[in-house]
């Protein structure tokens, strides 16, 4: 799962065992958060232990349809498929509806939907062929969401 600007590592207010890593392809800052001081905010804030728990479904649903799509999809859809949920995604923290720059190398594409580089490099050459998205050094610019989408089906 790729995280973005104020994403919660794990949104669950109890303490669990963390049984992933995780690591930054770009620049981050991390806010720490503990579990006491957490719960202390949900029981004064209203809405804040309703907002963790309706993005730890959202967490949830992005993972389901993942999983899903490797064995369903075709490597095409697969790579549509995220890169309009990462589009979608960077594109509600401000950068405004076109175009969204995607700061993921194809490398760690590949990697997140089961595909070479090589496959996904021909893949994403097929999209760029179509003026969707354009590629640059350090990552994915998607020029039309919208065509992105339309692309994928949606």
């Amino acid at each position: 799962m790729f995280l973005t600007a104020g994403d919660i590592c794990n949104p669950h207010l109890y303490p669990t065992v963390m049984d992933h890593g995780i690591a930054a392809v770009t620049a981050v800052r991390i806010d720490r958060f503990d579990c006491e001081g957490l719960i202390g905010l949900a029981n004064t804030v209203v809405g804040l232990n309703e907002a963790l728990w309706t993005l730890a479904e959202e967490q949830n649903a992005i993972m389901r349809d993942h999983i899903m799509s490797l064995g369903r999809c075709d490597a095409r859809a697969r790579v549509i498929m995220l890169l309009t949920e990462l589009a979608r995604r960077l594109s509600t923290q401000g950068t405004g509806p076109h175009p969204v720059f995607i700061p993921l190398t194809q490398t760690l594409l590949a990697d997140a939907i089961g595909l070479t580089h090589i496959h996904l490099n021909r893949i994403i050459g097929d999209i760029v062929k179509c003026g969707v998205i354009a590629t640059s050094r350090g990552g994915i610019l998607v020029n039309s969401l919208s065509n992105l989408e339309k692309l994928g089906g949606g």
